[in-house]
C-alpha cells in the first residue's frame, strides 16, 4: 500500500514539471516599422523583468518566455506596442512613429546608441543639463562636480575662466594623461589648455582655461559619463580614462523663446591665520639715520619677510611715505609703528558673475532650428580683473523621410578677459 502512494505522487509531480516545461518556448519574430522596414536596435522584453533582447540589423529577434506573457517593444521615437504570448511561436511586430518609451529608462551610451540601463554592463551616469546650470556656473565641465559618483573635479582659486581638471575614478596613469576624452554631440574635442608646464603643475603663471570653458553651460540638454574600459571601447584608445558625452539642446517641435539669466557672487572663503603683532624685517630692531643732524627709526622695507621689530604706538619711525620731498604733507615726518588697519584679506573684492543667455526655436514642415546666444560677465573678486564670453550656437535638423534625417551644428565662442590672477 505504500508503494503504491509513493508512486501516486511520483506521478503527480512528473506531470507537473511536464506542464512547467510545456509552458516555457522560444518565440521568434521581426519588428518592422509603417512602412515595412526593419527596425534594428528595438527592445523586445517580458514585462516585469530583466528578460529582453534587442533586435538585429533585421529587425528579428528570439526570446526565451512562458505563455502567457505579456511583452513589450519599445524604440525611441515610436508608440510601445504589447502583446501576449500564446500558442504560436512567431510573432511580427509593427510599431508606429509618434510615441517615445520614457528617457529615464535608457541612456546615451558610446556613439550616442541608446540603451536600456538595465542591460548595461558597465557604469554609466547621465545628468540633465538645466538641472547642472540651476547654479549658473560658468564653466560647463566643473559643474559636473558633486553629482557624478566617481568623478573629481577640482578648479585653481580664483579661477577667472580657468582650466578645470578632471579625474574619473581617480588616477589611471602616474606620467601619461588622465583627462575623459569629452564628446560633444557625437564629435570629440580636444579639452587641451593653453598654459605653460609651470602652471599646469602649480607653479605659477596666469591660467588662460582650456577648450572646456568654451561650452555653452546653457545650450546643454543632458551630460552622460561614461566610466571605464568597457563603457569607451568604441573610442580606442582615446577613451581609455573615461568619457564625457554631452548632447546640445535642438530644436523644438514647435515654435517657442527660452530666456535664462542668473547672477553669483563669490569671495574668498580660506585665508591663511596671519600675525599682526610684529612688523617687517628680519631683526627686532629698527636701523638708525642720521637726517639734517635728527636720528631717525628706518624699518627694513628691502625684507619682505615679518620678523621684525613688535608693534608699538609709542615707537616713532619714517615709513615708506616719508622720502619724497615733493610730498610735503608726509616728508620726513614720523608715524606710529603699529599694524595697518587693512589687512591682506581687505585686498580682494568680491566677485561678481552675470549669465544671461536667449534662444528661438522654430518648427517649419520637417526642419526644427533652433538659434542662441549666451552672455557671460565676470568681475573677478581680484581686483581689476574681468572676463566676458560671448557665444552664438546655430543647431538645423531636418527630416527627409522615417529612415533619414540630416542634423547639423555650430557654435561659436569669443572669449575676452583682462588681469587674469597669477
Amino acid at each position: 500500500m505504500r508503494t503504491n502512494i509513493k508512486l501516486f505522487f511520483t506521478a503527480i509531480l512528473l506531470a507537473g514539471s511536464v506542464f512547467v516545461w510545456a509552458q516555457e518556448k522560444m518565440i521568434t519574430g521581426q519588428v518592422t516599422d509603417s512602412d515595412g522596414f526593419p527596425v534594428s536596435d528595438a527592445y523586445v522584453y517580458v514585462e516585469g523583468t530583466d528578460n529582453g533582447v534587442y533586435t538585429d540589423a533585421n529587425g528579428n529577434y528570439s526570446l526565451s518566455v512562458n505563455q502567457g506573457d505579456q511583452i513589450a517593444i519599445e524604440f525611441i521615437g515610436f508608440e510601445t506596442e504589447n502583446i501576449v504570448i500564446g500558442a504560436n511561436d512567431n510573432y511580427n511586430v509593427k510599431i508606429t512613429r509618434g510615441g517615445a518609451i520614457e528617457l529615464g529608462s535608457t541612456i546615451a551610451t558610446a556613439l550616442g546608441i541608446q540603451r536600456d540601463k538595465k542591460a548595461l554592463g558597465y557604469a554609466a551616469q547621465e545628468v540633465d543639463g538645466d538641472m547642472l546650470n540651476a547654479s549658473k556656473g560658468s564653466n560647463a565641465l566643473a559643474s559636473l562636480s558633486g553629482n557624478v559618483a566617481g568623478v573629481q573635479i577640482s578648479t585653481p582659486s580664483g579661477n577667472l575662466g580657468g582650466s578645470a581638471r578632471i579625474l574619473l575614478r581617480g588616477t589611471a596613469s602616474v606620467t601619461g594623461e588622465n583627462k575623459p576624452l569629452i564628446v560633444v554631440d557625437g564629435i570629440p574635442i580636444s579639452n587641451e589648455n593653453f598654459n605653460s608646464t609651470s602652471t599646469q603643475r602649480g607653479a605659477g603663471g596666469r591660467d588662460y582655461g582650456d577648450l572646456g570653458f568654451d561650452i555653452d553651460p546653457n545650450n546643454i540638454e543632458k551630460y552622460t559619463v561614461l566610466k571605464g574600459g568597457a563603457a569607451s571601447a568604441l573610442y580606442g584608445s582615446r577613451g581609455a580614462n573615461g568619457v564625457i558625452l554631452i548632447t546640445t539642446k535642438s530644436g523644438a517641435k514647435q515654435d517657442a523663446v527660452e530666456l535664462n539669466t542668473g547672477v553669483s557672487f563669490e569671495s574668498v572663503s580660506l585665508f591663511p591665520k596671519l600675525q599682526n603683532q610684529y612688523g617687517g624685517g628680519s631683526m627686532d630692531d629698527f636701523q638708525t639715520q642720521e637726517i639734517n643732524g635728527q636720528t631717525y627709526n628706518l624699518p627694513e622695507y628691502q625684507v619682505d619677510e615679518s620678523w621684525g621689530p613688535k608693534y608699538d604706538p609709542n615707537t616713532m619711525v619714517l615709513h615708506w611715505d616719508a622720502f619724497d620731498p615733493d610730498d610735503a604733507a608726509n616728508y620726513l615726518k614720523p608715524r606710529p609703528w603699529v599694524a595697518p588697519d587693512k589687512g591682506a584679506r581687505d585686498f580682494f573684492d568680491t566677485g561678481v558673475s552675470y549669465m544671461n543667455s536667449v534662444a528661438f526655436s522654430k518648427s517649419f514642415d520637417k526642419t526644427n532650428a533652433r538659434v542662441a546666444y549666451s552672455n557671460n560677465y565676470i568681475d573677478g573678486f581680484y581686483p581689476n580683473s574681468k572676463l566676458t564670453k560671448n557665444t552664438f550656437s546655430l543647431d538645423v535638423s531636418t527630416r527627409f523621410s522615417d529612415k533619414f534625417t540630416a542634423k547639423g551644428n555650430m557654435s561659436y565662442t569669443n572669449t575676452n578677459a583682462f588681469n587674469r590672477p597669477e
